[in-house]
């Protein structure tokens, strides 16, 4: 990649970003596509912005769709419109209104959104989902994207594993 906007490094593997809209992966994310080798994502020519977590990958498009592809197994992180490429494989299409960051975990993803709206979807075993709120019992794994309303304005997030982090406007 001769010039990139950004870059995502998981646990198993990394893309970056180009200039050009091109997104490059590694060639264990590359797998997840069913494709050998590191290289290019075919089709994909318009995207800003990439996560990289343990079983799946996302990436935010020009339109604001956000495509995530990984591990059938994991399929919550892949979004509502999630269809198994094989046994093993699944990609689909999270829509959002207005993303402008993205992070993703072992088998979960967020999104800030303007207005410092946090949407978090995929698996919620250790209520990495940020919702509910602490001391309440657990929501199940989600494959559609809700808003985490207990927070106020975030300027940030950050997600490893089974946690996801955010900054607010305040710095808390």
């Amino acid at each position: 990649v001769e010039s990139a906007i950004d870059v995502a490094v998981g646990r198993y593997g990394t893309c970056v970003v180009g200039q050009d809209g091109s997104l490059w992966c590694s060639d264990h994310v590359r797998g997840w596509l069913g494709a050998e080798g590191p290289g290019q994502i075919e089709g994909i020519r318009n995207a800003k912005a990439v996560a990289v977590g343990d079983m799946h990958a996302c990436t935010l498009l020009a339109d604001q769709r956000i495509l995530c592809f990984g591990r059938w197994d994991a399929a919550e992180a892949l979004g509502p419109s999630a269809r198994i490429i094989d046994e093993n494989r699944g990609a689909g299409f999270v829509e959002l209104q207005d993303a402008e960051q993205l992070v993703a975990g072992a088998a979960h993803s967020c999104a800030l959104e303007g207005q410092g709206r946090v949407m978090c979807w995929g698996q919620n075993a250790q209520g990495q989902l940020g919702d509910p709120p602490v001391g309440a019992e657990l929501e199940g794994n989600r494959g559609t994207p809700r808003r985490v309303a207990s927070l106020p304005f975030i300027q940030s997030l950050h997600a490893e594993q089974n946690t996801t982090c955010a900054v607010s406007d305040t710095g808390e």
